[in-house]
């Protein structure tokens, strides 16, 4: 079933994305934030509802550090 979100709606989502530093990526999150987000993109949709993607949550500092060198 297809939703239509009003244009308020929209417009907020684009503002978020649009306004997101790359650096605020790397914050810790609570383990409450990061199951919302994980349950977000679960449900997110995907040709042919494939769903292709992996997601990794990393609690290690020494690997969290590589994983910093590395982009």
């Amino acid at each position: 079933m297809s939703h239509v979100f009003p244009p308020d709606e929209r417009a907020a989502f684009y503002r978020v994305i649009e306004t997101r530093h790359p650096r605020l990526s790397l914050r810790p999150i609570t383990e409450d934030i990061l199951m919302k987000m994980l349950g977000a993109a679960h449900h997110a949709p995907s040709v042919g509802l494939m769903q292709p993607w992996n997601f990794i949550v990393i609690h290690d500092p020494a690997t969290k550090a590589r994983v910093r060198a590395a982009r």
